[in-house]
């Protein structure tokens, strides 16, 4: 049985209008949305965003350690023994393009062996980024050492000193790395036993003082010629001083070698 259907629409009254025409749109256009809503969550499940994958933080420690480390290599170009390199960690939400090329390692502040240092880390490949890494270098180092008390004005001899092993990043008094830059100078005052000895803590006494009548020997090679000079300033022995001939008035420089001696070449 086939049913006509009457291509005519049947007339309404306007009230009975209205309501259809207001309610059917509704309808389609909330099912509509809901097919496009679920058409669009069944894309997103079905293609996941892809997320460029990130540089290794930990590679770039290694790259720092590494640079740093080449600045303590014996002649034979193995590592220095005592030598530690400590790399502060970077934010670990930090997220970085992995880098096409090998990373670019130099120091951002001074140079130093030993300290606080800055280094900058630079991608140089495709997508380019740059970052500032802080590290410390610590190093243990024979330093000399009393090995027993020195008093106030005493001559240090070869007895008295000794070594330790110090971590001499913090050391910022200075050190002495052997004993034969201390023996011989004298204690400015008491210095205790298993003291770390440090420059302040010497001195070497003037063989000459300002105004001594001193011999002045100018040497030309194999001759010398022997005048009377006056001292214009102190100095200990090996140490530069200003002297005046006393014939000619002159000034010249030269170097105290004993007490009330003075070589000019």
């Amino acid at each position: 049985m086939v049913e006509m259907i009457n291509t005519n629409p049947p007339k309404l009254n306007s009230s009975k209008s209205s309501s259809i025409y207001s309610v059917v749109p509704s309808s389609i256009q909330t099912l509509l949305f809901m097919l496009l809503l679920i058409a669009t969550i069944s894309v997103v499940i079905a293609a996941p965003k892809r997320v460029p994958p990130a540089h290794s933080l930990d590679n770039i420690y290694m790259e720092v350690e590494s640079f740093l480390q080449k600045m303590h290599l014996d002649s034979e170009g193995a590592p220095i023994r005592g030598v530690t390199i400590k790399v502060r960690p970077l934010d670990s939400r930090l997220r970085l393009k992995k880098c096409s090329t090998p990373l670019d390692v130099s120091f951002q502040s001074r140079r130093k062996r030993v300290g606080r240092v800055i280094v900058a880390v630079r991608c140089l490949g495709s997508t380019p980024w740059r970052l500032y890494v802080s590290a410390t270098i610590q190093q243990l180092q024979k330093v000399v050492v009393t090995t027993s008390a020195i008093l106030k004005g005493e001559k240090v001899g070869e007895d008295d000193l000794g070594f330790e092993e110090r971590e001499v990043t913090a050391l910022y008094g200075g050190y002495f790395s052997l004993t034969k830059d201390v023996i011989g100078k004298y204690a400015q005052r008491l210095i205790q036993e298993s003291t770390l000895v440090t420059p302040n803590m010497l001195f070497i006494p003037d063989l000459i003082k300002k105004g001594d009548r001193v011999n002045i020997i100018l040497k030309r090679g194999s001759l010398q010629i022997q005048m009377k000079g006056v001292a214009l300033e102190n100095a200990h022995r090996d140490a530069r001083l200003r002297v005046k001939n006393s014939s000619s008035g002159k000034e010249i420089e030269g170097v105290a070698v004993s007490a009330g001696r003075v070589i000019v070449e």
